[in-house]
């Protein structure tokens, strides 16, 4: 029985990383945060594919960092704020 609740998990995760990449790329060309929400399904997907976790390791590997070797936390705070909006004025845009 655990058996068919880790694939079932397996199956779901990736078909909402699928619909999470797939939502980004349609809101790269209409409204919306487009280039978060594809980083956010390739974030999923990296999960169970390598060749997502490689593309993630990339991604990550370009961001800016601390003399710790961290993400900066004002970075990551502006850029929440900055997809938090852009979701907001989008869907207000499209009422």
């Amino acid at each position: 029985m655990k058996r068919v609740w880790t694939a079932a998990l397996k199956v779901g995760r990736i078909l909402a990383g699928l619909v999470v990449t797939i939502a980004g790329l349609v809101m790269l060309i209409g409204p919306g945060p487009g280039i978060l929400v594809l980083l956010a399904g390739i974030g999923i997907l990296s999960i169970d594919f390598p060749a997502a976790q490689k593309l993630r390791h990339k991604i990550l590997a370009q961001l800016p960092k601390n003399p710790q070797g961290k993400t900066p936390i004002w970075l990551i705070i502006t850029f929440t704020i900055i997809g938090l909006l852009s979701l907001i004025l989008s869907i207000m845009w499209l009422r």
